[in-house]
């Protein structure tokens, strides 16, 4: 009988251990254990590599505009979710091609060909030398760049807003912090105390000015629920345009085709926006 307790005990205080020690492979499981099947990339794009602040070699790709800008957004900087890799962006490069802008994208730290492991605050330094990268290169302000993100990507996404001021910022399927998806898991939610991965989209962003800052989710999303995108929404109290398409039925990793229509509309009326505010 105490034999049957003590190893009851064991297993109550191990298995909550072994969640917390591996979060990172939970966390990002394309950047630890699991490398998603290799897709061809993009004509016409460009493979290159680039150094993150720590010395951490990243891979990246860049595809151009399919025709001269036409519009104020010259740049479009991509940040994926954490179970895919470079590979599977092409469908936001090609968007964004049609629409005459540049897009960059990169492999966080550990994903893909990049090198390391990843971390919140490593990935925060590798969307940093995307954007220092893409900046350098087209010779642009940063008023004049969108940036584009999906699940994860939100994380990136709302530091390079809260830090470097881009024209617009679009976050697909986003959470509003990494505690509030753990929070609302069964089984996980007393663990959110020992995550040492936030990544607090809604509170970065309040740092974000002037700009436009659109959201898509689907109400169908089970991964990260609909109510995260109403959340950041709401707490949001800063000056730039915000807006909202949350579409019926729609899951995690289908909010990008339905949503286009959205954004392209939105992204026109901020191109507008954004101008008035610069004259």
């Amino acid at each position: 009988m105490v034999k049957r307790v003590i190893g009851i005990l064991l297993t109550l205080l191990i298995f909550p251990l072994l969640i917390v020690l591996g979060q990172d492979v939970q966390i990002y499981p394309a950047g630890t254990i699991h490398s998603p099947e290799k897709q061809s990339r993009l004509p016409g794009g460009e493979t290159f590599s680039l150094t993150s602040k720590d010395g951490t070699r990243l891979e990246a790709f860049h595809l151009p505009a399919a025709e001269a800008p036409r519009n104020r957004f010259k740049v479009a900087i991509i940040l994926h979710g954490n179970g895919v890799n470079l590979d599977y962006v092409a469908p936001y490069h090609r968007w964004f091609s049609r629409l005459g802008i540049s897009s960059y994208s990169l492999d966080y730290r550990g994903f893909g060909n990049s090198e390391g492991w990843p971390s919140e605050n490593g990935i925060y330094q590798d969307s940093e030398a995307l954007w220092n990268e893409a900046l350098a290169r087209e010779k642009i302000k940063p008023s004049e760049v969108i940036v584009f993100s999906h699940s994860l990507g939100g994380g990136p996404a709302a530091h390079l807003a809260g830090n470097f001021s881009p024209g617009a910022v679009i976050l697909l399927s986003p959470f509003s912090s990494l505690d509030d998806v753990v929070k609302e898991r069964p089984g996980v939610s007393l663990l959110s105390p020992f995550l040492w991965s936030h990544f607090p989209v809604a509170d970065m962003l309040q740092s974000y000015k002037d700009g436009c800052i659109m959201i898509a989710h689907g109400t169908a999303d089970r991964v990260i629920s609909v109510s995260h995108s109403e959340r950041i929404k709401t707490r949001y109290n800063g000056n730039a345009s915000t807006s909202i398409y949350l579409p019926e039925g729609i899951g995690h990793n289908e909010i990008f085709i339905p949503a286009k229509p959205f954004l392209e509309k939105k992204i026109a009326e901020c191109e507008t926006a954004v101008a008035s505010k610069a004259s």
